[in-house]
C-alpha cells in the first residue's frame, strides 16, 4: 500500500512510497488513459486543442513513471 512520506503544502508537493506492483499498476492505468484519449481524438475529427494537450500530459506522465519503473527492475 502506498505510504505518504512527506507533504510540503507551500510547494504543493507530495512524496509517496510505492512498491513495484503499485508502480506497475499506475503505469498500466496511465497506458489505458492514453489509449482512451487516442480513441477519443480519432472519434472527434477534427479534434480540439484541449484533447491533444491532455494526451501530451498523459504521455509525459507515462515517461516519468516509466523511468521510475525502469530504475527499480
Amino acid at each position: 500500500m502506498a505510504r505518504t512520506l512527506k507533504i510540503d503544502k507551500s510547494a504543493k508537493l507530495v512524496t509517496i512510497e510505492l512498491d513495484n506492483n503499485e508502480l506497475k499498476g499506475i503505469l498500466d492505468s496511465v497506458d489505458l488513459m492514453i489509449k482512451e484519449q487516442k480513441r477519443k481524438l480519432l472519434e472527434t475529427i477534427p479534434s480540439n486543442e484541449t484533447d491533444r494537450k491532455q494526451l501530451e500530459v498523459y504521455d509525459a506522465l507515462r515517461e516519468v513513471i516509466r523511468k521510475a519503473w525502469d530504475s527499480t527492475i
